[in-house]
């Protein structure tokens, strides 16, 4: 059985994914260790605080490698089964923190994780600690998973951390005190315990809000981070949610701004719901591109044209910018736009987004920076 420290809550369903039964077994020591960081109760006169304390642990077992005690290891199958599992019974945040190596297929993995998305879970990777590229699955994870590397107690990249086009933010990952199986404290360190304290903040921002949809809660995460380390950010058409960096993504996630967002003050992008083709939050996104421009990305959904328009709440400027996109043919659009700007600083702006699509209409403030090209946080 999973060991039932007294620091951890545990949820009443429990699953072996290695054999296919229930409850849980114990293969190892890692997974006690990774439920510390993400839920050890505070303020109990015990040990140390999880990101959401007290938070309930579902104990699902897997055997990550061949162990000591001839125990082959689990399957790619019963690696998708603990997350369809989770998924099917009540978890609602999935934290992975294992890797495959490059070889492994991974297409029974994704599936699980479409599935947990489906189910309305946030997958969470940890991004591998190769020190190279991000190790798979996080590697080829479907686009609502959150894939997190580690940094030192300086802010900056820890050595074994995986980088790359796959990561999205970084946490803490070295000299991280959690609960032990042994019912004690241990200090560790790797992406492992990067990951649960992401799993811990989107707990914690389910806990302020549960209705919120699982793009809303990545969103969040990924646009109240810190930018740190002394990186260079800068502008992918594929990242929406801002200013990105391959070896630490949006940067260091922020617990108090993701919460404090969820009572609306982060930025937003309008959702105008199936009456017009399912657009999720962060299907229109905009960001700063040199002194005097938008990047606007929009991402069609079904069918039909879409207006979009962008104005200044600023009296002076009224009408920025108006486009026709075509319909959707499986791809984004992204679009520049010039916007008169005098400084090298960042400015400030409000932002009307409006959209027009099948005769339907919708709107949505957003408070967004233009951020000079270039600029040095």
């Amino acid at each position: 059985m999973f060991n039932n420290h007294d620091d951890l809550h545990l949820y009443n369903v429990s699953y072996n994914a290695h054999t296919g039964g229930i409850p849980s077994g114990l293969y190892g020591d890692h997974g006690t260790k990774v439920a510390g960081v993400i839920g050890a109760t505070a303020n109990n006169g015990k040990g140390i605080a999880g990101v959401a304390s007290g938070v309930k642990i579902m104990p699902i077992s897997i055997c990550y490698t061949d162990n000591e005690l001839g125990i082959a290891a689990s399957t790619t199958t019963n690696f998708a089964n603990a997350i369809r599992f989770a998924a099917n019974n009540g978890a609602r945040v999935i934290n992975n923190s294992w890797s495959f190596d490059t070889s492994s297929p991974i297409s029974e993995i994704n599936n699980a994780v479409t599935y947990a998305h489906g189910k309305g879970c946030i997958v969470v990777f940890s991004s591998g600690n190769k020190g190279s590229a991000v190790s798979q699955p996080a590697a080829g994870a479907p686009s609502a998973t959150l894939v997190v590397g580690a940094i030192d107690r300086n802010g900056y990249k820890s050595d074994f951390s995986g980088y790359g086009s796959s990561l999205d933010v970084v946490a803490p990952g070295r000299e991280i005190w959690t609960t032990d199986v042994t019912g004690g404290y241990t200090c560790v360190l790797g992406t492992s315990f990067a990951a649960p304290h992401v799993s811990g903040i989107v707990a914690l921002i389910w806990a302020t809000d549960p209705d919120l949809s699982v793009w809303r809660v990545r969103d969040i995460i990924e646009q109240t981070t810190r930018k740190i380390g002394g990186n260079t950010y800068g502008v992918d058409p594929l990242r929406l949610n801002g200013l990105w960096n391959q070896f630490v993504g949006y940067g260091l996630v922020n617990a108090y701004a993701a919460v404090s967002a969820v009572s609306g003050s982060a930025p937003t992008a309008p959702n105008i719901g199936t009456s017009l083709s399912e657009v999720e939050p962060g299907d229109l996104s905009m960001m700063g591109l040199g002194y005097d421009k938008w990047n606007i990305a929009y991402l069609a959904r079904g069918e039909g044209q879409a207006t979009c328009s962008i104005e200044n709440y600023d009296s002076s400027v009224t009408y920025v910018w108006s486009s026709t996109l075509p319909p959707y043919t499986g791809e984004g659009f992204t679009f520049t736009v010039d916007f008169a700007s005098d400084t090298d600083e960042p400015v400030l702006l409000d932002i009307e987004c409006r959209v027009l699509k099948n005769g339907l209409s919708t709107s949505s403030g957003v408070h967004l920076a233009l951020i000079p090209q270039g600029y040095s946080y």
